[in-house]
């Protein structure tokens, strides 16, 4: 049986307005709904769970890696960044100058001396290159022509190349989160050091010491869906994933623009369906108690 292809932001446009009465609606009216109303119902669903106590949704849950350099300390939090940030030290004695690579393979050092025991299903972390900031596990190692294979393709224009450098990882420290009051006391702090912890200001995390070298930063956080771009997977799977429910916000909009009386009940069955996504999203559980459109 194939697969159902996922719908577009203009299919749940077009959809919900059909079901609002509207038969035939305009290029104009979709793109209307397609780019205002779609985001604010998805935007709405995601700040309910954040009205319930326990935050964020499952869905947008995701990771940035990004280098920390000798002797810097601010780092700027990615641009869809919307909150709950942990922050993971990558680190290992294993480093050493890719010879090549190809779309999952990278080729270490010449010099490389770690057996392929060591060196399988551990993370290789691209410190400086085209490859910089991926960080693939090694399922395959071959000690003689030093070719890494790894789990899952480098990104499509950020293949290793010779010269790019690399870090065997077997050290993942979390760093624990200091105050703003804490940060600028350590502030005055100029050796350099194995960074501890870490704050955050305004859109930048910053480290507690000057790294002594290269470290791996994981970022673990929430994006928000409104400073994602549209075809961002995560969007592709929320308009999957909650399509009837988004369906039924266009619906209920759409009727309660023309003051009709049946946006009531479509408005009832947009709720249940959004306590179902809540209930499913959320890390954490909490009774459902309702949602604002």
């Amino acid at each position: 049986m194939a697969t159902p292809s996922s719908p577009s932001r203009n299919d749940i446009a077009i959809e919900g307005l059909k079901r609002a009465g509207v038969t035939n609606p305009t290029a104009a009216m979709v793109k209307r709904v397609a780019d205002e109303w779609v985001p604010e119902i998805v935007s709405d669903i995601v700040d309910q769970s954040r009205r319930l106590g326990d935050g964020f949704l499952e869905i947008l849950q995701t990771t940035a890696i990004a280098i920390a350099t000798p002797n810097r300390r601010r780092y700027p939090l990615p641009a869809d960044f919307d909150d709950e940030l942990s922050v993971t030290l990558l680190d290992g004695d294993t480093t050493g100058t890719a010879q090549d690579g190809d779309s999952s393979v990278v080729t270490l050092d010449s010099a490389e001396s770690i057996s392929s025991a060591d060196a399988e299903g551990r993370y290789v972390l691209m410190t400086a290159g085209t490859s910089k900031g991926q960080y693939r596990q090694i399922t395959d190692y071959n000690s003689t022509t030093k070719e890494a294979t790894v789990e899952q393709p480098w990104d499509d224009t950020k293949t290793p190349v010779s010269g790019d450098t690399y870090v065997i990882l077997d050290c993942f420290d979390i760093l624990w989160e200091d105050n703003t009051k804490e940060a600028d006391k350590s502030y005055a702090a100029t050796a350099s050091s194995r960074p501890a912890s870490f704050s955050r200001f305004n859109a930048e995390y910053l480290l507690d010491y000057p790294p002594d070298k290269a470290y791996g930063l994981k970022l673990r956080y929430y994006a928000n869906p409104l400073k994602l771009d549209f075809a961002d997977s995560k969007w592709t799977q929320m308009l999957s994933d909650w399509r009837s429910a988004l369906i039924d916000g266009v619906t209920t909009l759409a009727l309660e623009e023309n003051d009709d009386s049946r946006s009531d009940n479509v408005r009832e069955r947009f709720i249940a369906k959004v306590g179902g996504i809540v209930a499913k999203e959320r890390p954490f559980g909490d009774e459902f108690e309702g949602v604002t459109l």
